[in-house]
């Protein structure tokens, strides 16, 4: 099966799934869930977006969202996803051996912080996640892809756990 690495970027935090040696994997503590391939309602059905704008309702939400629709079929083969978000402390890893550059130092970024090891690594670009991902074996997936695995395995659900918001 392809293991690829997920990523949400620019700026946000870099979620992998990746191919490595299974000494690597050890040393950097990723953990893997395979998804079996198959065919969903890719973006916003009027179902998700109720419930979305009725939770933050405005016109501000409204612009948000329309990137989004209409809903379209897709399909997308088997794949491994890891199971959390990439830390610091395993992309610090990557730049230690030079296989990544370092991310910019902003007030929101965490890449120099102290005590944020293991929390998501942010304030990574595209090319950086590339960077990652190739260092792992893997790639940077497609937004079907991503959108899938978010989705837990394309349930049509709002939410990778069902259809209620967060909780504030």
């Amino acid at each position: 099966m392809k293991r690829i690495v997920a990523s949400v970027i620019f700026g946000f935090f870099l979620v992998g799934l990746c191919a490595v040696a299974v000494a690597e994997e050890k040393s950097l503590g990723l953990e893997w869930i395979s998804l079996k391939g198959g065919s969903y309602l890719m973006g916003l059905g009027q179902a998700q977006l109720k419930v979305l704008l009725a939770r933050r309702p405005g016109p501000e939400m409204k612009k948000a969202f329309p990137a989004e629709q209409p809903q379209h079929q897709v399909s997308v083969k088997d794949f491994d996803i890891l199971k959390t978000e990439v830390t610091v402390a395993q992309y610090r890893q990557c730049v230690g051996v030079k296989a990544c550059s370092r991310p910019k130092d902003a007030k929101h970024c965490n890449f120099s912080r102290d005590g944020a090891d293991k929390k998501p690594i942010n304030c990574v670009d595209l090319s950086q996640a590339q960077e990652f991902c190739e260092w792992v074996g893997g790639r940077v997936p497609s937004e079907a892809e991503w959108e899938y695995g978010a989705r837990g395995g394309g349930k049509e659900t709002l939410f990778p756990w069902g259809w209620e918001p967060w909780a504030e």
